[in-house]
């Protein structure tokens, strides 16, 4: 009881395991009462770790480098704060996706189990206030292009 899992197509918590029906509660509130004898497929997700997956979309014409920068000194921030939370490595792998108007970076970052997606949310909302940050410092005419100073923090 306790983990977090996908039975049939539903994912939710383990609220009770009894000889003839297992109860799973979904994030939303509502239970999901499966007769033990129907239960085709499990998924736990409370066993081994998860991947956080921050995709962040810029103009097209954004610096790719500076973004990956941003990215690595966040997510790098972010272990140091929590390493119980962001349990292994971290990897900002590029360009995951382009088209005319905007560019995809993506990063990955190992978690412990079910903390991926509130690491995605909070690396996803630090990321855009660096990049606000650094976007306001080059407006002040604050930044010099190639130095690697970044207004991360």
């Amino acid at each position: 009881m306790g983990d977090t899992v996908q039975i049939n197509g539903f994912t939710g918590t383990v609220v009770s395991i009894g000889v003839r029906l297992t109860r799973v509660q979904a994030w939303t509130g509502e239970v999901q009462v499966i007769p033990n004898g129907q239960i085709a497929m499990i998924t736990n997700f409370s066993r081994t770790h998860s991947t956080a997956v921050i995709d962040i979309t810029v103009p097209y014409d954004t610096d790719v480098n500076q973004v990956k920068s941003v990215m690595e000194c966040v997510l790098s921030a972010m272990k140091r704060e929590q390493p119980d939370v962001l349990t292994g490595d971290i990897h900002v792998l590029g360009v995951q996706e382009m088209s005319n108007s905007n560019v995809v970076v993506r990063a990955t970052a190992i978690c412990a189990p079910t903390k991926n997606a509130s690491v995605q949310r909070e690396a996803q909302e630090r990321i855009k206030e660096a990049l606000d940050r650094l976007q306001q410092t080059e407006a002040e005419g604050g930044y010099q292009h190639g130095t690697g100073e970044l207004a991360t923090e």
